[in-house]
């Protein structure tokens, strides 16, 4: 027996089609998994981040405490008397 007629199959165009096609069913099948995830997802919740605090001082001629659990009260408005 020779070796061509030891052969099981002929390689050629068949078997590259078949290939391609699963291929091709493969990537359809996980774009359809793609778009059904996105579609089912919950939107997502924006959180807004809050302002950045200033690190200035409120009264800055008021020396700083020595514990700073006990903050210095704070000094009254000008008052206006006309």
């Amino acid at each position: 027996m020779s070796a061509t007629e030891a052969r099981q199959g002929r390689r050629g165009s068949p078997v590259l089609i078949v290939l391609v096609a699963g291929l091709i069913l493969a990537l359809l099948a996980w774009g359809a998994a793609e778009w059904w995830g996105e579609a089912t997802d919950p939107p997502a919740e924006q959180t807004a981040t809050p302002p950045a605090a200033s690190t200035a001082p409120e009264n800055p001629n008021v020396a700083p405490s020595a514990n700073p659990a006990n903050p210095p009260a704070p000094t009254p408005p000008a008052s206006t008397n006309p």
